[in-house]
């Protein structure tokens, strides 16, 4: 079966380049005789005469190189500059940072969290019909949050 579709196929090409077929065929390309006998000795003598390099070794040779070394130097210098100076900013900000003002950070930011969590709450329950006589907060709750939250709401509109 693939005979005769090899030899449709090359009838095909024949008759569209008759010409392309009616050129000689043979191998260009010749050897020197006995080069494949002699060529597994010259391989394995090629071999057993270099000497096999350990790792140690080429690590030394990459050392050795001086634009290698030298470009590892300037790039481990390069980082290690980037990481001190950049360390050494971050400590000098935060060092610039009174305690008062981080206290008022930190209180802001649990006021905050409070009211985004009570405002998703209230949108969990947007579906639903909440009526108001139902005790969902106790007055003791209600107090607790406004006393809680009255000096944040004091500060923030002083800042206004």
């Amino acid at each position: 079966m693939k005979d005769e579709n090899y030899k449709k196929e090359m009838q095909e090409l024949e008759n569209k380049a008759p010409t392309l077929f009616g050129i000689p065929k043979k191998n260009n390309f010749t050897a020197p005789e006995g080069y494949f006998d002699r060529l597994p000795s010259e391989i394995s003598e090629k071999i057993s005469a270099e000497p096999p390099v350990g790792f140690m070794e080429q690590i030394k040779e990459w050392l050795i190189k001086p634009q290698m070394a030298l470009a590892s130097l300037a790039l481990l210098i390069g980082i290690s500059a980037i990481l001190y100076l950049n360390d050494a900013n971050k400590l000098s900000q935060m060092a610039a940072v009174s305690d008062t003002e981080l206290e008022e950070l930190t209180l802001l930011a649990e006021a905050y969290s409070e009211e985004d969590l009570m405002i998703e709450s209230l949108l969990a329950f947007n579906d639903e019909e909440i009526s108001l006589g139902e005790d969902i907060f106790t007055d003791e709750d209600i107090e607790n949050y406004l006393a809680d939250t009255e000096h944040y709401l004091n500060d923030y509109l002083k800042e206004l």
